[in-house]
């Protein structure tokens, strides 16, 4: 269609706010659907980031993971799971060897980082007083810490591999252990306040002290068998999984569904008319002139734009981008 994104006729990306919301609504001006996948745990009310990105109010249609996503949102909203969740949790239970603790230690970002020593240090101790060994996860984007074996830069899924126990803040990271059937232990001495790990119904203990997490350490060593069952009703609130048509599939099904051009601008929830500036002429042009026949068009800041070509084939390859970006979130 003619429009002042030229050669676009949908646009799908993993995030609709911050520095990708110029460029959704640029698109949405042009009076075409944009889709925004949700990845991973979200805080979705920012209680404690004291941010204001509002994630996914801006794209017409939104990917959900699961109850938990759709419960949170309004608008358009389309349950597809999660494509690299969705294979962990299908694959073959892998029961580890020997003892093992992973700490992911994530206050990255700068959201609650004068909580990390303490978060830590009590993670540490526990392990220690239960007689377990323990590898530290460290997050790619954290770039201070000791240089002590027990710290890791490799990538958390591969150490998940081998682990007894996932011990964790507020992440995706423990959706990736449920999937795996690691049993995992949500640490909150910090007092987040975000919802999605505060009411686990069976599915995990929360601790806030060494103590109490050293109580739930040795609990947990009676679930390493078990584990999918133990967070089965939990796990499938927070991604749903259908074995019949897989999540990337499903979600082609929805950008195949709507990609369309609209007859008149549109967005899901409120328009964030006070964030719109000369950014989205520029997002516009950016997106215009990096499209070529049917490709996808990136940039250092753009999401994927899907030009007149399969709009569900390329979906389902974002949508496989799980695998990559969700790795160590």
């Amino acid at each position: 269609p003619a429009t002042i994104v030229a050669g676009i006729s949908a646009l799908v990306t993993m995030k609709d706010w911050a520095g990708y919301r110029p460029y959704v609504e640029a698109v949405q001006d042009g009076g075409l659907p944009t889709f925004a996948k949700v990845e991973g745990a979200q805080d979705f009310e920012e209680v404690d980031t004291g941010k204001d990105f509002r994630p996914y109010r801006t794209a017409n249609h939104i990917l959900c993971q699961g109850a938990n996503d759709v419960a949170a949102l309004e608008g358009d909203r389309t349950v597809v799971g999660s494509t690299r969740l969705e294979r962990l949790r299908l694959a073959p239970l892998r029961v580890p060897r020997r003892e093992l603790a992973v700490i992911n230690l994530n206050f990255s970002y700068g959201v609650l980082a004068e909580a990390r020593n303490a978060f830590l240090e009590s993670a540490i101790e526990a392990c220690l007083s239960r007689g377990v060994p323990y590898v530290v996860a460290v997050h790619p984007a954290v770039r201070s810490y000791p240089k002590d074996p027990v710290y890791s830069t490799v990538p958390i899924s591969r150490l998940l591999e081998n682990a007894s126990l996932l011990i964790s803040r507020f992440s995706t990271v423990p959706f990736e252990a449920m999937a795996r059937g690691v049993p995992f232990v949500y640490h909150n001495p910090h007092g987040e306040r975000a919802p999605t790990f505060q009411d686990p119904g069976g599915a995990f203990r929360v601790t806030t002290s060494a103590g109490d997490l050293g109580e739930a350490i040795e609990e947990a060593r009676g679930w390493t068998t078990d584990y999918r069952n133990r967070s089965h009703d939990f796990f499938a609130g927070q991604i749903a999984i259908d074995e019949t048509r897989r999540s990337e599939q499903r979600s082609a099904d929805v950008t195949e569904r709507h990609h369309e051009p609209l007859r008149a601008p549109a967005r899901c929830g409120d328009n964030h008319a006070g964030h719109r500036s000369g950014a989205t002429g520029r997002a516009a042009e950016q997106l215009s002139s990096s499209s070529r026949n049917g490709t996808v068009a990136r940039n250092a800041k753009s999401p994927a734009a899907v030009t007149t070509g399969s709009v569900g084939t390329m979906t389902r390859r974002i949508c496989d981008a799980d695998k990559l970006r969700m790795s160590h979130a």
